[in-house]
């Protein structure tokens, strides 16, 4: 595997032997996303800004609990404002946490204190196993996605699989912050062709 050189994770930095496709938001999308998950065999980090309880959130979920369930660590970082709903009543927090999903949720509104509206997470970020990922405006719901009658808002993203993905996941890794559980910078799996 490629071992990047640059610690300080410079964004301008070249990273040779990528494979790059253009995405635009729809089932297509989603069905990728699926699928990967699907193959993953070692980790599935997905940070988003909205995610729904809606078909659409539900088949993500679906794919990520099977994922969890062969084994696979899962990651989710969703923001606490974008996902509000979620946040407030996620009838998928029992099964992520009996599967063992890892969820953070990124500037709770109210930390009691205080209203925090100003710091959200709007990564739309998918990474699996450091070899493919997906960066692009697509959130986890319904009108992301082709619906009967109701076509996808118009968004695009770039699917890239190659040794770019290992440099994104050192980059989302850092929004894990001091939560108890988080992805190891340096896998065991990352060594493995």
């Amino acid at each position: 595997m490629h071992k990047l050189t640059d610690k300080g994770l410079n964004p301008r930095v070249s990273i040779p032997g990528n494979r790059v496709q253009l995405l635009r938001s729809g089932a297509a999308t989603f069905q990728h996303m699926i699928d990967w998950i699907d193959a993953a065999q070692y980790e599935v980090q997905l940070q988003t800004y909205i995610f729904v309880n809606d078909e659409t959130g539900a088949l993500i979920q679906s794919a990520l609990v099977r994922a969890a369930k062969r084994g696979v660590k899962v990651y989710l970082i969703l923001d606490a404002y974008g996902s509000l709903e979620l946040m407030r009543d996620n009838p998928w927090a029992q099964t992520w946490q009996d599967v063992g999903i890892v969820v953070k949720w990124f500037g709770r509104p109210f930390t009691g204190e205080n209203i925090n509206i100003g710091r959200r997470l709007h990564h739309k970020l998918l990474i699996i196993d450091g070899k493919r990922s997906l960066v692009g405006g697509f959130n986890i719901a319904d009108r992301y996605n082709d619906m009967p009658g109701i076509p996808a808002w118009l968004d695009f993203g770039l699917m890239a699989a190659g040794p770019v993905a290992m440099h994104l996941r050192s980059i989302a890794n850092r929004f894990w912050g001091t939560a108890t559980e988080q992805p190891e910078e340096e896998p065991s799996w990352a060594s493995l062709e």
